[in-house]
């Protein structure tokens, strides 16, 4: 299994070159922005929709971010439900949502942070299909995942990847509901290897929340597309 959450070996950076020149991501969790620079590096001409409650991040971005005329960034959390969350912005990569049992123990800013969803922000924001989709939510995947049903039911995202690792703990979801949505919807789900996507089968053994990894989605009609090297094992 690719256990890897770096993504200069974990295939990322292959995912990345196999979107259209002028691709359309949506970055859940944009963070410091390695992804979605890293799209940008290989696409020139893509654009992205980046979303992140960090008031650290959104400076950092501004101060020294290279592709800011091709990234609209929100400073938006995204869920299941839209209204406002504490926030714990630790300036150090690593800020989450501040649950009812927990103190502000981080360090850092503690702040109320307003959360959409993706069906009801990238509605108002006019677009109807995006080619990427990329959650890095702190454990909040599924949340995301279950705020953006409309988008998978009619099959406008093409492609997506989610984080799966310890942080899934707090927000009390299952690797199982992220399957079952997916799976319901017509998306097909595959392990992220470095040049190749393996189908992937649950199973109860794939609930290992201390082995971080990422999961690809692909809708039907991205995968009729071709282009991607799927290889599955014996």
């Amino acid at each position: 299994m690719n256990r890897s959450l770096n993504g200069d070996v974990n295939g990322e950076i292959w995912l990345a070159g196999l979107l259209p020149p002028e691709a359309l991501v949506v970055d859940v969790g944009f963070n410091r922005g390695d992804f979605t620079a890293l799209v940008l590096q290989t696409r020139p001409r893509a654009r992205a929709i980046a979303f992140e409650p960090a008031r650290s991040m959104q400076r950092r971005f501004d101060a020294v971010f290279p592709f800011k005329d091709q990234v609209q960034l929100l400073p938006f959390a995204v869920s299941n439900l839209a209204g406002t969350v504490r926030f714990q912005d630790s300036a150090d990569g690593v800020s989450h949502i501040l649950e009812h049992d927990e103190s502000p123990e981080m360090g850092g800013e503690a702040y109320e942070a307003r959360v959409v969803t993706l069906d009801e922000q990238l509605a108002a924001q006019g677009v109807q299909q995006l080619d990427f989709l990329k959650i890095d939510a702190e454990g909040f995947d599924c949340h995301v995942l279950e705020g953006c049903q409309g988008l998978l039911d009619r099959g406008r995202i093409g492609m997506l990847m989610f984080e799966y690792n310890e942080p899934w703990i707090h927000g009390r979801r299952f690797l199982k509901d992220a399957v079952t949505l997916l799976e319901s919807r017509n998306y097909r789900i595959y392990s992220l290897f470095n040049g190749f996507l393996a189908p992937f089968e649950y199973s109860s053994m794939a609930e290992r929340h201390d082995l971080g990894c990422n999961y690809v989605a692909l809708a039907d009609w991205r995968l009729q597309q071709g282009g991607i090297r799927i290889q599955r094992f014996p």
